[in-house]
């Protein structure tokens, strides 16, 4: 059967990694698709959120206490019987041992285990040079393994002015939106204020978003062609690859 699997990345640290892993998460399990979660790295904190959204461990493939081949079985067992997979980087895409090496980083995960990259990108205060940025990462390294693109904090008034120049300019596909987190609540305490609380307290709001994206690309440009984030594992049996965006739900009482 087809395994939907793929990375989560950014720019940097703060783009929204850790929501849209969530929030993804949440979706994937609602639909029936049995998600299982990874993290870049050591990191024992965003696991912790991944577990809050999936109720499973979340396992960490660290390519510096590990060798590739270690972190290719890890990766192999943690995601037997499930039906998607969903990695999680750190910091910035290339940015590995010392911050000034591309080992152990995110692009060197996805490297390793032949992951398609989907880069959280904040387009704050920038538009037009996104996709300069976004061209830079693609050059920086070959294979890049960059396959599409997700908006994060970003009004769908702002994502319909910037996708279609973003995938002109870069051809890359950008398959859609996170909008603004609801402000926080002052009767909350910090935990239930999180990305992951956020995430899992609004899945069921997820709708579809573009409907000629399935797969991961426009249907009427290339509809011949499947999903970056779909992998063959035993048979071609194709499943439903629709990408959502989330809506904020009221704050908690």
């Amino acid at each position: 059967m087809r395994m939907l699997q793929l990375l989560l990345a950014a720019p940097s640290s703060g783009s929204g990694k850790t929501t849209a892993a969530c929030a993804l998460l949440s979706a994937l399990k609602a639909r029936g698709l049995e998600p299982c979660a990874f993290k870049c790295g050591p990191d024992y904190i965003d696991p912790m959120f991944h577990r809050a959204v999936l109720g499973v461990p979340s396992h960490n493939l660290d390519l510096f206490f590990s060798t590739p081949q270690t972190v290719r079985r890890l990766y192999t067992s943690g995601a037997a019987g499930h039906g998607s997979a969903v990695c999680e980087g750190a910091m910035g895409y290339y940015d590995g041992l010392g911050g000034v090496s591309a080992a152990a980083s995110a692009w060197h995960t996805a490297d390793v285990l032949d992951l398609p990259v989907l880069l959280v990108v904040r387009p704050k205060g920038a538009s037009l040079t996104l996709a300069a940025q976004l061209q830079g990462l693609k050059a920086f390294r070959t294979p890049h393994h960059i396959a599409g693109v997700l908006l994060n904090d970003c009004t769908e008034m702002l994502y319909k002015l910037l996708a279609p120049m973003l995938e002109r300019e870069t051809g890359l596909p950008v398959v859609g939106f996170l909008p603004p987190m609801p402000d926080a609540c002052p009767c909350c305490p910090p935990w239930i204020q999180s990305d992951a609380s956020f995430a899992t307290r609004t899945y069921r709001g997820f709708l579809q978003l573009r409907p000629n994206y399935r797969y991961g690309r426009p249907q009427h440009r290339r509809p011949e062609r499947s999903c970056p984030f779909n992998r063959r594992m035993e048979q071609d049996t194709p499943h439903d690859g629709i990408l959502y965006k989330v809506y904020p739900c009221r704050p908690c009482t």
